[in-house]
């Protein structure tokens, strides 16, 4: 699944929610929903944005997880760096896909 899709999916969901949670606890009368309109609003307003808030915390952490889309290499997931100074000031550093080589001894 691409990370365009993941955040399209993180935003449209909770906001669903939102306004399926709204819409139902104004149109449904059960007896624990305030008589008064103003009362009503405020009630079905905080209900829809905690359950849009609850569904949209574990969504938004999936899709921020997402990693760059391939560059047609296999990554691991894993980054690893080395880096080796001598008494010179002459540092020798490898990172994941790029290698800094200054002069000197290599071991």
């Amino acid at each position: 699944m691409t990370r365009t899709l993941q955040w399209l999916i993180a935003v449209v969901v909770p906001l669903t929610v939102f306004g399926v949670c709204l819409v139902l606890l104004m149109v449904l009368r059960l007896p624990w929903t305030p008589h008064a309109e103003s009362d009503r609003w405020l009630m079905s307003l905080s209900v829809a944005a905690f359950t849009g808030t609850g569904i949209a915390a574990p969504l938004v952490w999936w899709a921020g997880r997402a990693k760059e889309p391939d560059s047609g290499e296999q990554q691991s997931g894993e980054i690893t760096q080395r880096a080796k100074a001598d008494r010179k000031s002459r540092i020798t550093m490898a990172g994941r896909d790029v290698w800094v080589r200054g002069g000197g001894d290599e071991k």
